[in-house]
């Protein structure tokens, strides 16, 4: 183990961010690498050595340069660190695509099934009465429970608490955002 070798692994563990070490190894054994979990482990721990044509692979799946993989510490900087958060923000943001695509069909059956229920069933039934209430929801208002969820938990708000005042944490959140929207005309990002 060299203090080059560590220097490359800890430049792997920075670069594939949030990523899992497995993930990296899945995307290496579909370019042809024999790689496992424990590779990845053993090479970021600067155990094992990182071959030149294996750094060639690893820099395009984790869509960076060769030389960001190679660069000595001091070098690092402010670049690197925004490459990887527009990076891992354009990977969340897919993800939310794939799942409001997801969430827009499961929607779709789910109104194919109310519109084909049989008479014996209507809204008095307790999963009848659930699904037309789940059919109402919309991947906007995903995004802004996401929100509300996250800004509670920066506040240090417990959901109860929170559904306990307003009934609900998208209620609080509107009022939270209009309240916050309100003072001296400011947007709440300004």
């Amino acid at each position: 183990m060299s203090v080059r070798d560590e220097q490359i692994g800890q430049n792997i563990v920075r670069l594939r961010g949030e990523r899992s070490q497995q993930w990296v190894a899945d995307r290496m054994r579909e370019k042809g690498w024999k790689w496992a979990q424990a590779t990845v482990w053993n090479v970021e721990k600067g155990e094992r050595p990182l071959r030149l044509a294996e750094a060639e692979g690893l820099a395009d799946i984790l869509a960076i340069s060769v030389e960001q993989i190679l660069q000595a510490p001091d070098v690092l900087g402010h670049e690197d660190q925004l490459q990887i958060w527009t990076r891992d923000i354009e990977s969340s943001f897919l993800k939310i695509a794939d799942l409001t695509e997801e969430l827009l069909g499961q929607l779709e059956l789910l109104g194919y099934a109310l519109e084909d229920l049989p008479d014996s069933m209507d809204s008095s039934n307790y999963w009848v009465d659930l699904a037309v209430k789940a059919q109402l929801k919309t991947p906007e208002q995903a995004v802004v429970r996401g929100r509300a969820e996250r800004e509670m938990q920066a506040r240090g708000l417990k959901p109860v608490d929170v559904i306990a005042e307003f009934g609900s944490v998208e209620n609080w959140f509107s009022t939270s955002t209009s309240s916050r929207e309100g003072r001296d005309g400011e947007h709440p990002e300004a």
